[in-house]
């Protein structure tokens, strides 16, 4: 039983992941490859590629993280799921190009929805097949650690109550907001 197990390949160190599986044939997809789809493979040609050595097993590469109740990731990840759930009723429909597109299309009620059902399917087979597959990458956003120095132009909204336009934050500027931050308000 190989399905939801990933795979590497030994050349090109990408990884792909079984996503579904027959009597004699797999479907793997790349788990690195935004535009991936599932490709058919048969199972013998796969079986002797893993005993060559071409290709092996690895642990899974995507870190199950636990959703909070009622936080906005399970709401977001509940969303796409309950948006899957018509289309994972068949899988197999799903891994032929034309009945898949068909199906998308039926669940899609406008291109932008289109895109963001094969965002989430997509991401749903590369994942690791479970609803928290689905849970967005907050975790990815913003620069950490990183300062928002040297920009060139004020940032944020123009100002619309007072007259003028602000300044660039410098690093000299920020330099004098923290003595004053950290003399005034640290030191009481």
């Amino acid at each position: 039983m190989l399905l939801n197990s990933v795979f590497q390949n030994r050349k090109s160190k990408e990884c792909y992941r079984v996503v579904f599986e027959a009597i004699d044939r797999l479907w793997l997809i790349s788990i690195s490859d935004e535009d991936a789809w599932p490709d058919m493979v048969m199972q013998s040609e796969f079986d002797e590629l893993v005993e060559g050595g071409a290709y092996f097993e690895v642990d899974e590469p995507f870190e199950w993280k636990t959703v909070q109740s009622g936080s906005i990731e399970e709401q977001k990840r509940d969303q796409a799921y309950k948006v899957l759930i018509p289309l994972l009723c068949d899988p197999t429909k799903l891994l032929i190009k034309n009945e898949r597109n068909t199906l998308i299309g039926l669940a899609a009620q406008s291109p932008q929805q289109r895109r963001y059902i094969v965002r989430q399917l997509r991401r749903y087979w590369q994942r690791g097949m479970s609803p928290n597959a689905l849970t967005p990458d907050y975790h990815l956003s913003g620069a950490k650690g990183k300062p928002r120095r040297n920009l060139g132009k004020k940032t944020g909204p123009k100002r619309t109550v007072s007259s003028g336009e602000g300044i660039i934050v410098t690093e000299d500027i920020a330099e004098i907001f923290d003595l004053a931050i950290s003399g005034f308000f640290i030191q009481n």
